[in-house]
C-alpha cells in the first residue's frame, strides 16, 4: 500500500468515477487502487490506513458511517467525501472532521463528473504531489504538466468541457496553471485525436519555433508531427520525425512515451511491408509494460491490423476485441471508435451479420467527438461491406461520403483505400473507365509512398482486371 500515490474508496454507484479518476492517474504515471469495500459484515474501517491521498467517493450513507472512524484517525490524509443532498450526520457523530485537506461535496443536481474530477484533483496536486514534484528537477515537472494536459484531454473525452487544474484560484496560486505554449500542446493532441493531420503537423512545427517550449517536451512534439505526416501520406519524413522522437525521450523518466513512439516505429514497419519485424517489436513492447497500461489496447489493435492484412480474421478480430475492452475500460472514446471501426472491417470477411452495428456505434461517437478521420473510415468499411452485398448503389454513396470527410482531412491512405473500393463498385456496375481512374489513383499513390506492398499489389491486379474488360 505504501507504494501507492492515491487510495481510491467508492461504492457500486460510485466506482464510475473512481475508475476514471483511476485510469487517469495511470496515464499520467502514478499509482493508484480502487477499492469497494464489502459491507455486509463487519466494521472495516481499521483495513484501510493507506500512507497517501485518499479519494473517498461515495453518496451512500452507509459507507460513510462505517468508515468515518478511518478519517477520524487519519486526518493527515487528503479527503475526498460525495454525500446524498439530504445527508444528515450518523448518530453520536456532532460534527465533520475539521481539515484542510478535507472536501466535502452534496450530491445534487449540480454536482457532475467536472465537479468531482476538479476537486479530486485539487487535493492531489495540492497536498501530496508537489512533495515530490519539485520544479526544480526537469523529469518531475515533466510528469505534473504532462499530467494536467493528460487530465484537461481526458474530460474532453468524456464530453467535460471544464479544464480541471486551470478554474480553481487555489491551484492558480500555487503555479499550476497550464503556461501558454500547454495551450498550443493540447490543440496538438486534439488536432491528432480528432483525425487533422495537415494541421497536427502545422501546430507542431508552430510549437517547435516556440523558445517557451520545455526541452523534455521537444521529443513528443516531433512524435505528433510524425503522425500527421503519416496520416497524410508522407511516409518517410514521419519516419524521420519518429527517430527524433525516440532519440529525445528518455525511457527511463518517461516510458509511456518512449514506448508510444517505438510502437509506431515498429508500426511503419508494418506500413513498409516488414510483417514479421513489426509483430516482433509490439509483442516486445507487450511484455516491457504493465498489462493494465491503457496503451496495451492501442498494441493489440496494431496486432490485429498485421492479422488482418495476413489474412488471419479471427485473430485479428480477437485482438481488436482486446482493444475495444481496453478502450471501454478506461472510457476512451477515440480509442473506442478505433476498435469499433477495426472490428467492423474485419467482420466484412467473417462476421457480416455484426458490420453495420459496429459502424454505427462508431459513427455515432465519431459524431460526437468530431472524430473526422474516423468517420470517414467507417464509411468507406461501409462501403466494402455493401460491394461484398452486390449492393452497389448503397457502396457508390458510401465511398463517395467517406472520399468527401478524407479529402477534407487530408488522409492520403484513407484516400487511397476509398478508390479502390470505389474501382470495386465502378466494375461491377460498367463504368470501366471510371474504374480505372480511380483504381490508378489508389495504384499510384501506393507506389510513389513505396507502402503496403500487398494493397500496391492488390491495385496491380484491379488495374489488370479492367485493362481486361476494356
Amino acid at each position: 500500500m505504501n507504494e501507492l500515490d492515491v487510495f481510491i474508496l467508492c461504492d457500486d454507484e460510485t466506482k464510475v468515477y473512481a475508475y476514471s479518476f483511476h485510469s487517469i492517474l495511470g496515464q499520467a504515471g502514478y499509482k493508484s487502487e480502487v477499492h469497494v469495500p464489502n459491507l455486509s459484515y463487519g466494521n472495516q474501517e481499521d483495513e484501510y490506513a493507506p500512507k497517501c491521498i485518499t479519494a473517498f467517493l461515495t453518496d451512500s450513507l452507509y459507507v460513510w458511517a462505517k468508515n468515518f472512524r478511518f478519517f477520524e484517525k487519519n486526518k493527515d490524509i487528503p479527503t475526498i467525501v460525495i454525500i446524498n443532498e439530504n445527508f444528515s450526520l450518523p448518530n453520536g457523530i456532532r460534527e465533520l472532521p475539521k481539515s484542510h485537506q478535507y472536501r466535502l461535496l452534496r450530491n445534487n443536481s449540480s454536482l457532475g463528473m467536472q465537479t468531482v474530477m476538479r476537486h479530486v484533483t485539487e487535493i492531489v496536486w495540492l497536498h501530496h504531489l508537489p512533495k515530490t514534484l519539485q520544479n526544480h528537477y526537469k523529469h518531475e515537472k515533466y510528469r505534473r504538466e504532462k499530467f494536467l494536459l493528460d487530465l484537461s484531454d481526458r474530460l474532453k473525452e468524456l464530453n467535460i468541457q471544464h479544464e480541471v487544474g486551470i478554474i480553481s484560484q487555489e491551484v492558480s496560486k500555487n503555479s499550476f496553471v497550464l503556461s501558454n505554449w500547454t495551450k498550443t500542446y493540447q490543440q496538438l493532441i486534439n488536432s491528432k485525436l480528432t483525425g487533422n493531420p495537415l494541421n497536427t503537423i502545422k501546430t507542431a512545427e508552430e510549437l517547435l519555433k516556440n523558445p517557451e517550449l520545455p526541452e523534455y517536451l521537444v521529443g513528443m512534439v516531433h512524435f505528433y508531427r510524425g503522425e500527421g505526416l503519416r496520416e497524410s501520406g508522407q511516409h518517410e519524413k514521419a519516419i524521420i520525425e519518429y527517430n527524433k522522437a525516440i532519440k529525445l525521450i528518455d525511457e527511463e523518466s518517461n516510458p509511456q512515451d518512449y514506448h508510444q513512439v517505438l510502437y509506431q516505429l515498429g508500426d511503419m514497419s508494418y506500413v513498409c511491408g516488414d510483417h514479421i519485424f513489426a509483430r516482433e517489436q509490439q509483442n516486445d513492447i507487450l511484455e516491457c509494460i504493465n498489462s493494465s497500461n491503457p496503451y496495451t489496447g492501442v498494441i493489440y489493435r496494431g496486432l490485429g491490423h498485421l492479422d488482418l492484412m495476413d489474412k488471419q480474421y479471427k485473430s485479428a478480430q480477437s485482438h481488436y476485441k482486446n482493444a475495444l475492452e481496453i478502450a471501454k475500460s478506461n472510457r476512451n472514446q477515440f480509442r473506442v471508435i478505433e476498435a469499433f471501426n477495426s472490428i467492423a472491417e474485419v467482420n466484412v470477411y467473417i462476421d457480416p451479420n455484426n458490420v453495420l452495428p459496429y459502424i454505427s456505434n462508431a459513427r455515432k461517437l465519431a459524431e460526437h467527438c468530431g472524430a473526422k478521420l474516423e468517420l470517414g473510415k467507417g464509411y468507406y468499411i461501409e462501403a466494402h461491406y455493401f460491394n461484398s452485398k452486390r449492393n452497389y448503389n448503397q457502396a457508390l454513396q458510401s465511398a463517395q461520403k467517406s472520399n468527401q470527410i478524407l479529402e477534407k482531412v487530408q488522409y492520403a491512405s484513407g484516400l487511397a483505400r476509398v478508390n479502390s473500393i470505389i474501382a470495386d463498385t465502378y466494375i461491377h456496375t460498367g463504368q470501366i473507365d471510371r474504374a480505372k481512374q480511380s483504381a490508378i489513383f489508389a495504384y499510384n499513390y501506393y507506389k510513389k509512398e513505396n507502402i503496403y506492398p500487398t494493397l500496391k499489389n492488390q491495385s496491380e491486379i484491379q488495374i489488370e482486371r479492367i485493362t481486361d474488360l476494356l
